[in-house]
C-alpha cells in the first residue's frame, strides 16, 4: 500500500505546525522546571 503523497505546500504547513508545538512544548517544560527551582 503505497501512502498518498500530499501536496508540498501541505507537507510543509504540517512540519510547520509539529515544530511550532515541539517548541511550545518545550518552553513550557522549561518554564515547569524553572517554576520548580524556586
Amino acid at each position: 500500500m503505497v501512502a498518498p503523497q500530499l501536496p508540498p505546500q501541505v507537507a510543509f504547513e504540517r512540519l510547520q505546525w509539529i515544530l511550532f508545538l515541539n517548541s511550545s512544548l518545550a518552553e513550557w517544560t522549561d518554564e515547569c522546571i524553572y517554576l520548580g527551582t524556586i
